[in-house]
């Protein structure tokens, strides 16, 4: 009884976007690294659904890019591989630290 008061004690002092992100690395915390296809994908889809932080909507509308057909064109393809660089270093590459899977090496 006492543990399960502690429990929740601390989920209630907890910011509620600390239990979003709780639950969204364990719903995305594959145990096999993702491929960068797999990456791209969901960086495009998170950025349809508007998930992602409005850095990167700033980053988009200073470099006048209006759509995500846009952002996928070639005259794009190095801001788009920058935005994906940092969305790895934001999403991807954290989680895989906090799994385990990069060596230390």
């Amino acid at each position: 009884m006492k543990l399960r008061k502690l429990i929740l004690s601390l989920l209630a002092i907890l910011p509620i976007s600390s239990i979003a992100f709780a639950a969204d690395f364990q719903l995305n915390n594959a145990d096999e690294p993702k491929c960068p296809e797999e990456i791209e994908d969901e960086f495009l889809q998170r950025l349809e659904d508007q998930q992602l932080p409005l850095k990167y909507y700033r980053f988009l509308r200073d470099h006048k890019i209006k759509s995500t057909e846009e952002l996928l064109s070639e005259e794009n393809e190095k801001l788009r591989k920058r935005l994906i660089e940092e969305y790895n270093k934001d999403y991807v590459a954290p989680m895989a630290r906090e799994s385990g899977t990069i060596s230390i090496m």
